[in-house]
C-alpha cells in the first residue's frame, strides 16, 4: 500500500494512465463545488462538453441509465462516441464496443 495521504491521492496517476498529460490533474482547492461528505468533501469541476470524446454504458446499468446516456450523446455531448460494455464471450474480460 502506497504511503500516501491528503490530497496527494487526487493528483496522483497510476502507471497505467501515465500516457495522459503531465499537470492535467486539478487540486480539491480549484473544486468550483464542495459538498460535504464522509469522510471527505465531494469535488466537482466544470469541463467544456466538446472535452468528453466517449461514454461508456456499463456492463450492468439499467435500461433507464442507458436511455439517459443515449440522450446525452444526442443532446449537450453531441461529439461524443457511445459505447458499451459487454462480457467477453470465453475470457474473464470485458468487450467495449459501438452502440448502434
Amino acid at each position: 500500500m502506497a504511503d500516501t495521504t491528503g490530497t496527494e491521492w487526487f493528483e496522483t496517476k497510476c502507471v497505467e494512465w501515465a500516457y495522459g498529460r503531465s499537470g492535467d490533474a486539478a487540486g480539491v482547492e480549484d473544486a468550483e463545488n464542495r459538498p460535504e461528505a464522509v469522510p471527505y468533501p465531494i469535488c466537482l469541476f466544470s469541463y467544456p462538453a466538446d472535452a468528453v470524446a466517449e461514454i461508456i454504458i456499463g456492463l450492468r446499468a439499467s435500461r433507464a441509465l442507458r436511455d439517459r446516456l443515449s440522450a446525452l450523446c444526442m443532446g449537450g455531448f453531441a461529439m461524443a462516441k457511445l459505447l458499451e460494455a459487454q462480457e467477453h464471450p470465453s475470457e474473464y474480460a470485458l468487450v467495449i464496443s459501438t452502440v448502434e
